[in-house]
Parts: C-alpha cells; sequence; structure tokens
C-alpha cells in the first residue's frame, strides 16, 4: 500500500488474488468492510497501474467501484476531458485547447513531438498518461518525515517531576532513532492530552538541527510551559522530531559559534548507544530517570525484628 493523501491510497493486489480472488472481487470486499466496520463509503478504482486507478476511484465518486480491464485503456479514456490527465491544471489545459485538444482521445492519437515542441518533457509524460501507460511502481516504503514516541500515564498525573522524567525519557528515545535513521531533527513538536481528552500541540524549530536528546528535551520542556494545563491532570505526553534532514549531508541552517559542546553531547549520545547495543537499554541511564526508591522506615522496623 502506498499513501496517496489522507484519504486515499494505492493497492496493489498482483500477489493476493490467487487468495482473495480477481481484483475486483478484492476492491468491492474491501469497500464492503469499509461500510459495515465503519458506516463510511468509500470509492475504488481498479486498472492495470496507478494513474488509471486514481482516474477510475475519481469517477466513481463518492460510492463506486470502476473497473478498467487490461486492453481497455484507451477505450476508457478516449473520451474524458483533457483535465482528467495528470499534471494538467488550468494554464497547461488552456493551451491543450489552443493546440485544438480536447478529449484525452485527441493527444492520444497526436504526434508526441508536437506535444514536446510546447510542453518539453511534459509533453511526453501527458501523451504517455493519455495513451494509458504509467510504469510507476506502488511504493510502500517512503522516507519518514518524522520520528515521535508518546506515552500513556497509567494514572493522570499533575506531578511536574514525573511529567519532566517522561518528557526526557521520550526524548532520548527520539534522539535514539534519529542517531539509528541517521538523521538530523530541525524542528520539534510536543503533544499534550489531559484528563478531559483536551489535545493540544506546540511546535518550534531546532537551530541547529540535532541528533541529541539533550537538545530536543530542553525545547520539549520549553514547549510544555505555553500549554494552559495547570489545574489539569495530564494523560499523555509525545516528543516528535520533524524537518528531518541527512546527518551526512551538507550543513543545515546557521552554524553556531561554539560548536564543541554541542559535539560532546553528540559523542557522549554515540557511546551511549554503543553501550546499550552491547549490554542492552537498561545497562546505562540517566541518575535523573531511576525512579526514587520507597523511604525505608519500614524495612528499618523489620530488620530490628
Amino acid at each position: 500500500m502506498e499513501p496517496l493523501s489522507i484519504d486515499e491510497a494505492f493497492l496493489d493486489v498482483t500477489a493476493s488474488q490467487r487468495l482473495f480472488g480477481p481484483a475486483e472481487t478484492i476492491g468491492r470486499t474491501l469497500k464492503a468492510r469499509i461500510r459495515s466496520e465503519l458506516g463510511l463509503v468509500a470509492s475504488i478504482g481498479l486498472a492495470p497501474n496507478k494513474f488509471l486507478a486514481k482516474v477510475g476511484s475519481d469517477l466513481g465518486k463518492p460510492d463506486g467501484c470502476v473497473a478498467v480491464a487490461p486492453g481497455q485503456e484507451r477505450a476508457f479514456l478516449d473520451p474524458l476531458p483533457i483535465s482528467r490527465l495528470w499534471g494538467v491544471g488550468p494554464k497547461t489545459e488552456a493551451r491543450l485547447q489552443q493546440m485544438g485538444f480536447r478529449t484525452i482521445g485527441q493527444i492520444a492519437r497526436s504526434r508526441v513531438e508536437d506535444l514536446e515542441s510546447v510542453l518539453g518533457q511534459g509533453g511526453r509524460d501527458i501523451w504517455e498518461m493519455a495513451n494509458g501507460e504509467d510504469d510507476r511502481p506502488v511504493e510502500p516504503e517512503q522516507e519518514a518525515k518524522s520520528i515521535g514516541t508518546e506515552h500513556t500515564f497509567s494514572e493522570d498525573t499533575e506531578d511536574p517531576a514525573v511529567i519532566r522524567r517522561t518528557l526526557l525519557e521520550l526524548s532520548d528515545k527520539v534522539g535514539s532513532r534519529l542517531r539509528q535513521e541517521g538523521v538530523l531533527a530541525g524542528g520539534v513538536t510536543l503533544k499534550f492530552r489531559d484528563h478531559r481528552f483536551h489535545t493540544v500541540t506546540r511546535a518550534a524549530v531546532l537551530e541547529p538541527p540535532t541528533d541529541v536528546g539533550d537538545d530536543l528535551f530542553r525545547e520539549a520542556w520549553r514547549l510544555l510551559q505555553r500549554v494552559e494545563w495547570k489545574g489539569s491532570r495530564v494523560r499523555l505526553v509525545g516528543v516528535t522530531a520533524t524537518r528531518l534532514a541527512p546527518a551526512s549531508g551538507p550543513a543545515v541552517g546557521q552554524l553556531s559559534l561554539f560548536s564543541a559542546a554541542r559535539n560532546a553531547k553528540q559523542d557522549l549520545a554515540r557511546v551511549v548507544d554503543k553501550i546499550r547495543d552491547r549490554y542492552g537499554r537498561t545497562a546505562i541511564t540517566r541518575a535523573s530517570l531511576i525512579e526514587p526508591r520507597p523511604t525505608g522506615k519500614g524495612r528499618g522496623k523489620k530488620a530490628g525484628r
């Protein structure tokens, strides 16, 4: 599955048909489950490639199922207006109309060289789509745009020390994942939810970008001070690193005149990573993350007996 937008996605069912039946059966089964389990309608386009599937889904809105069989691509596309082609916005549509095109079929029957002379490489792309050609695969693996984690307290709390420790631990986890992925965060987002399930987020830019938990925590804690939560019990907090960029690439953002301290933090974080990789996550931790021991009064009385 490849997400396309918040409510659209491509699904390659090529290898699923032996188990679940023909593509149209799979599509109609998905529609039925979406309606029965979520109470929502969905439009589905079934076709040999992504472009045709998208067009079919759009034509089937809000609750249709449009199938384009292999070999029927041109018959399906020919009568449709040129505005149905991906990449054909108002300006491109006006230029194509000036060239005499009104339907996709007219473009498909034209010379690709004529389109290229007016639209460049975009002209060839439009001509290929008009002929039902689209060789892009469904790509489920996409580069992460953010890395984050959150924690729901077993009991809602209003203890600043508990919240501080939790944010610090979450920031360390996010920093560790940033280093594993080889990326730096140029921003951080705090997520906050109180006992009434009121949820807010606050975001800030990190300058310079970082992969160190200390830096993430410092900004997340500052963001928490901007949240009106006094008098409320906290149910959930989360820390997310955003604006990711490769750590090995060119320097991002304004360089610091005082980079030695930051390099020392990064070196320390990487040493901690190595220790945990070898001996486990509990091999080393911050003193501030160690839970306070219960008072020894009861143990002392018992020992004296």
